[in-house]
């Protein structure tokens, strides 16, 4: 469910939302190792929202980007920097 003030611009998640679903999957002995989302517009790297929303670094999570042209592979190092994979 879409949490944005402004749906029709941005996407937000719900925090409890999805702090369930990660402790759900690490109950049942699984682990995130990624999350993707979807940029129709076509822009293949993450804007400032993603980077300002993205887990923690050290969590080590891959992050990638599907757009009608493709996925996209990122990773967020300690300083906040995106690298494309």
């Amino acid at each position: 469910m879409n949490h944005s003030p402004k749906p029709e611009a941005n996407y937000e998640c719900d925090l409890g939302e999805t702090r369930r679903a990660i402790e759900l999957i690490a109950a049942g002995n699984d682990r995130v190792i990624g999350f993707f989302h979807s940029h129709p517009s076509g822009v293949t790297y993450p804007g400032q929202q993603d980077v300002a929303g993205w887990p923690n670094p050290d969590l080590n999570w891959r992050y990638f980007i599907v757009t009608a042209t493709g996925v996209y592979e990122y990773e967020l190092t300690a300083d906040d920097e995106c690298v494309s994979e």
